[in-house]
């Protein structure tokens, strides 16, 4: 199972223009971590969708998480804003 959200997918693609949270994000995140983190950037599930068959899982399901988002909206809406939650849960089937 994996909890996150697209932090990314409204981000604009250059540096340069990153403000708030995400100018602060990159500056823990260097190009080199990025590089190696390529989810991070993923500006929709369907790669992270993949990523998980492409690890052997199967049955992979996306899920909403509407009641988190809900709670964090009334507990900080300016928090809240950045970015939907999601649960993947997938079954790993056990080599013979």
């Amino acid at each position: 199972m994996a909890i996150d959200g697209l932090w990314w997918a409204e981000a604009p693609a250059d540096e340069t223009v990153a403000t708030g949270w995400q100018a602060t994000f990159r500056e823990h995140y260097r190009p080199e971590v990025r590089a190696a983190l390529p989810l991070m950037v993923a500006r929709s599930l369907d790669p992270v969708v993949v990523a998980f068959h492409q690890a052997g899982l199967t049955d992979v399901r996306v899920s909403c998480l509407d009641a988190v988002e809900q709670m964090e909206r009334a507990a900080n809406s300016e928090a809240a804003a950045h970015t939907d939650r999601y649960v993947l849960t997938a079954t790993k089937t056990e080599a013979r």
